[in-house]
């Protein structure tokens, strides 16, 4: 998994100039403000986090979506085994996203006094 550092790093920010005024622009071709405007550095580091997050997103996405395949696909011969590792991937994602709040929540259902079984 790629830093943060290492995103800004290879996000590295420069100046341009545009219609005879210096701009600052990220390597992908984004602005983020005039030079002399003070905040570019700033403007620059905001915008490569929310890239960073989005390509965090996207890998976080892919890795779930071939989760769900390998649980669907192990449905078609055992279904308990499916259903658990399904109750396994809901609570990764509860644990790994969810705020602290949440996971209290879900930890007081888990260990709520009822049986579970795969009806």
């Amino acid at each position: 998994m790629i830093t943060l550092e290492q995103h800004l790093a290879d996000h590295a920010q420069s100046t341009r100039y545009v219609d005879g005024f210096p701009r600052c622009s990220c390597k992908c071709g984004a602005w983020m403000a005039e030079v002399d405007d003070r905040r570019p550095t700033q403007a620059h580091r905001s915008h490569v986090a929310d890239a960073w997050r989005e390509a965090q997103d996207a890998e976080a996405a892919a890795y779930v979506g071939e989760r769900v395949d390998r649980i669907i696909k192990s449905g078609e011969r055992d279904d308990e085994m499916a259903h658990n590792d399904e109750d396994k991937l809901l609570a990764d994602l509860v644990d790994s996203y969810a705020p602290p709040e949440v996971k209290a929540h879900v930890a007081r259902l888990a260990a709520a006094p009822f049986a579970r079984w795969c009806a």
